[in-house]
């Protein structure tokens, strides 16, 4: 993972915390357009979509990730 990609996460973390959530959005699929399949970038675009209300696309990302990673009991708590 490049510079670039772990600076997008970091503005995705960010904004996710300022409540700055569209823009939130944005960076995380940027980073996970980098670095696809990520277990951070889903994890945390699944929670910018909850946080938006967006209850679907939140469980079409993570419902995946938690079938391939069934001991992440974070992710598994989100659905």
């Amino acid at each position: 993972m490049g510079a670039q990609a772990s600076y997008l996460y970091f503005v995705a973390a960010v904004k996710f915390e300022l409540h700055q959530y569209d823009s939130a959005d944005a960076a995380a699929r940027r980073y996970l357009a980098r670095v696809p399949g990520s277990a951070n970038g889903t994890r945390l675009l699944g929670l910018i979509a909850l946080a938006q209300n967006r209850g679907n696309d939140a469980v079409q990302l993570l419902a995946p990730y938690v079938t391939s990673h069934s001991t992440d009991q974070f992710a598994i708590s989100a659905l």
